[in-house]
């Protein structure tokens, strides 16, 4: 997912750190907003960006997973199979490699995919 403007965006600011200037606004969006097509968007760039990013900060992947879980059990939140690609950037950026976030994370998809 990662394209064009995503990599010329990072390359810019290499030692800066602008995953989570960007990061940080669209999981702020994906909670708080209730039009889906933003919830897709938002959902879909934040992968692209996790993807996209040089070096994403993986403690921040690691604390935006139990929000995203809330979102994935939510009733009210639509945009539920573009978030499934979110979680899996994460785990391929290395947000979710300790047990104890593993442990977590694997009954809440067995959850959403049982429902």
């Amino acid at each position: 997912m990662s394209g064009p403007i995503n990599e010329k965006f990072f390359s810019k600011f290499p030692n800066r750190a602008p995953f989570a200037c960007i990061a940080k606004p669209l999981i702020e969006a994906l909670i708080q907003e209730g039009d889906s097509n933003l919830q897709i968007g938002a959902a879909l760039y934040l992968a692209a960006s996790i993807e996209a990013a040089t070096d994403p900060e993986s403690e921040q992947l690691r604390k935006s997973l139990p929000k995203i879980g809330k979102l994935l059990k939510s009733d009210c939140f639509k945009a539920k199979a573009a978030l499934l690609s979110d979680v899996g950037s994460i785990i391929t950026a290395g947000g979710a490699g300790t047990k104890p976030v593993l442990d977590w994370l694997v009954p809440v998809l067995i959850e959403f995919f049982e429902y």
